[in-house]
């Protein structure tokens, strides 16, 4: 969504333009979008035209001398076409218009009276209006739960244009957060692109989601705009709950969708092969959610019809006991994760060999299974076995699908940290230098691999007391993850840990004090004050005190956790007198050794006092 809102005879406000308070609720009819185009030459004349300029070819010229919103010039006009909307449209005015109209015609073959609420008609593109805090926060979302149904139209599957909006992003975010309805449109060409892609790479997919969902990169045709969205997330429920959520509703989707076009096929006798490929993406998608429970479901039904439909050997077939063996293997049951590992290379290799293969051990799905046996290896201590198959599997996946490639980049990364574990520093540095380099080069500096290889990096530099350089990488990594996973996430605070470690290391004990502190807060926010894992984080800062001899400050936090041990284990538990001398101590060096005496003397005071009002009298 673009421009500014007002109606036909807008009221105004203090500078004269349109008052923030007239948003329009009118939108045109989904037969006006093909009336609109034939009126105006055709398709041919729109062929390739951006939402944003066929507003400045066809609908700023009619509505400027009147000065009005294209709705409203069909209102003067008395026209049928126009009505208080149903629908809200979300999209990205640099989508072209025509794919836009396609699929919202697509979906709406049924209907073809709704009313869309669709901005290049509905605003006035002559008037600018004054958006406050409140107009993003209340004005805006009221609006959307008053229309009651948002569609998000993709017109560019691969692209996700809208997701990249701050716009976009806003009114998703809004439409969840009013509780109304909400989908994603994809024209019939884009449907089977995202369909396609789904059973190549559904884990991908995922990924690419997650790292495109962000507020804070996403762009704005008007910059204040995006400063201004930004301003209200934070003010309202903060960056990362946006989002979240977002991300969520697109999860979500993504699932609805294919399980909805599992059970079209399911009827369709001729659609057995690609609604079985539909169901094992789906088990994949679970699983690289850490949903096992459902991973497990959809794969335990689909070896027989796979061996069926396919045959046991066909690759898509092995695919999906490699998806099996992973779900296995990520369980802990690393033995029959293996066996399947086992019995993918040998009927990768008897393949090949069958059919002449010129290059047999360039087969993607053998390499994978290779690279996970060494993952396992390594995880029982096998070092030698595992160093001998990441090798082997790195050098093959460079030589026959190069350096670039997900794959070879997936077991770059783990060799560099198997040699990392081994000692072997150098030979890590330069694997995880080109890991994070070429991650950020393929995938984007906000994916989550490209994230975990800064992370592994930064590490490694501080391991190699190269500290300038690893706070560099792990303050950005921290950055990127708080804003994707949100400041709770376990991967964002093992950042923070980090840096406040390298702080303390190196003896700057402000920024080290600021991390711990940070990581408190964080604690304390998402889990309560006087949750069990933030007391333990509360001993931590008392006990990092005192090792830097700050036993002023440490004193409250050993109060606090002694505090605790008395309320939750009782005044003679082991915890208790361990809390309790650890804060005499404490405040022994402090010099309040009479404080400390009536603090416990009144403590013990309260307790039996409690105990006391405790006991029942018989009668």
């Amino acid at each position: 969504m673009g421009g500014a809102a007002s109606i036909v005879e807008p009221s105004t406000n203090s500078s004269g333009g349109p008052s923030e308070s007239d948003f329009p609720k009118y939108g045109v009819r989904l037969s006006f979008c093909q009336q609109f185009i034939e009126s105006n030459g055709g398709k041919a004349v729109f062929e390739g035209l951006s939402t944003r300029e066929v507003c400045e070819k066809f609908v700023k010229p009619p509505t400027e001398k009147p000065h009005c919103s294209y709705c409203d010039l069909l209102r003067q006009r008395n026209s049928n076409a126009v009505g208080l909307a149903d629908v809200f449209v979300c999209h990205a005015w640099s989508n072209t218009f025509l794919e836009v109209c396609e699929a919202l015609i697509n979906q709406f073959k049924n209907n073809k009276d709704v009313i869309l609420w669709f901005d290049v008609f509905s605003l006035n593109q002559h008037a600018e209006i004054l958006k406050s805090f409140e107009w993003w926060t209340v004005t805006l979302p009221n609006v959307i739960k008053e229309i009651g149904h948002t569609v998000t139209v993709f017109t560019g599957w691969r692209e996700l244009v809208p997701l990249q909006r701050s716009w976009c992003l806003w009114e998703i975010y809004c439409t969840v957060k009013m509780e109304c309805r909400c989908e994603v449109f994809l024209s019939n060409s884009q449907r089977d692109i995202f369909f396609s892609d789904i059973v190549t790479d559904p884990e991908g997919i995922m990924n690419l989601f997650l790292s495109i969902v962000n507020l804070e990169n996403a762009q704005s045709t008007i910059e204040q705009d995006k400063e201004n969205i930004c301003q209200a997330a934070m003010g309202s429920t903060g960056i990362v709950k946006v989002n979240n959520t977002v991300f969520t509703k697109m999860k979500e989707w993504i699932i609805g969708t294919i399980s909805a076009e599992i059970d079209i096929l399911s009827a369709n006798p001729n659609g057995e092969k690609q609604m079985l490929l539909l169901k094992s993406a789906l088990g994949r998608i679970y699983l690289q959610q850490g949903d096992y429970r459902n991973a497990r479901i959809h794969f335990e039904v689909l070896l027989d019809p796979f061996n069926a439909v396919f045959g046991e050997s066909h690759e898509e077939t092995l695919q999906m006991l490699y998806s099996v063996a992973c779900l296995l293997v990520s369980t802990d049951n690393l033995h029959d994760g293996e066996e399947l590992y086992n019995k993918i290379i040998e009927k990768r290799k008897a393949l090949m060999i069958s059919a002449s293969a010129m290059n047999m051990n360039c087969d993607l799905l053998m390499l994978k299974s290779q690279h996970r046996l060494a993952l396992i290896h390594e995880q029982r201590g096998h070092s030698d076995i595992a160093r001998d198959l990441f090798v082997s599997t790195y050098d093959t996946m460079v030589q026959g699908l190069g350096k670039r490639h997900i794959a070879s980049l997936s077991i770059m990364g783990d060799l560099a940290a198997f040699y990392d574990v081994q000692g072997e520093k150098e030979k890590s540095k330069e694997l995880y230098t080109l890991c994070y380099e070429f991650r950020k080069e393929v995938l984007g500096e906000y994916h989550l691999d490209t994230i975990a290889a800064s992370y592994s990096l930064g590490c490694l530099l501080s391991d190699l007391q190269e500290n300038d350089q690893a706070l560099l990488l792990l303050d950005n990594c921290y950055h990127h993850q708080r804003s994707i996973l949100g400041d709770a996430h376990e991967k964002t605070l093992q950042v923070l840990e980090t840096l406040a470690t390298i702080y303390d290391v190196i003896g700057n004990v402000d920024k080290a004090e600021e991390m711990y502190l940070k990581r408190l807060s964080t604690y304390t926010n998402h889990y309560g004050k006087h949750s069990e894992i933030t007391m333990y984080k509360k001993l931590d800062m008392g006990k990092w005190y005192e090792e830097k001899h700050l036993d002023n400050k440490a004193e409250k936090y050993f109060i606090e956790w002694w505090k605790y041990n008395l309320k939750i284990e009782g005044p003679n538990h082991s915890k208790t007198n361990y809390a309790e001398d650890n804060l005499k101590e404490c405040m022994i060096r402090l010099g309040k050794l009479e404080q400390f005496h009536r603090l416990i003397a009144n403590a013990n005071t309260n307790t039996t006092s409690t105990n006391s009002k405790g006991k029942i009298t018989k009668h």
